[in-house]
């Protein structure tokens, strides 16, 4: 866990290396750049990079993230774009917390399928 800190830069491509990653709490620190493709993280359960200064839209590869449970990318306002299609995918994710950013668009029948969010 490396949340809560002053850690700067931007998140390493190579992160999506680790394959047997199962929670990232990067909250709260000063990270810059885009939120890299995670597909190469099969078992995460847990990732926040809230509070952070990220930008751009959200990667697309979702769907590879099947054992996601809590997903938290709040407070990161220079996210833009809408929510990828991908998203209903996580059929497992419990929380999904995304006040305060940048995304627009409506939430359509992607969310539908997340049959556990809120349990």
């Amino acid at each position: 866990m490396l949340g809560g800190n002053s850690i700067s830069g931007t998140i390493p491509v190579s992160l999506g290396e680790h394959t047997s990653l199962n929670k990232l709490s990067l909250y709260e620190n000063k990270l810059t750049g885009s939120l890299p493709l995670l597909s190469g993280l099969p078992n995460l359960k847990e990732l926040s990079v809230a509070y952070n200064h990220l930008v751009g839209t959200l990667p697309g590869d979702w769907g590879e993230l099947r054992l996601l449970e809590i997903l938290d990318i709040s407070n990161i306002v220079a996210l833009s774009g809408t929510i990828p299609s991908s998203f209903g995918l996580l059929t497992g994710l419990k929380i999904l917390a995304a006040e305060s950013t940048g995304l627009s668009g409506t939430v359509s029948d992607i969310l539908g399928n997340m049959i556990s969010l809120g349990k």
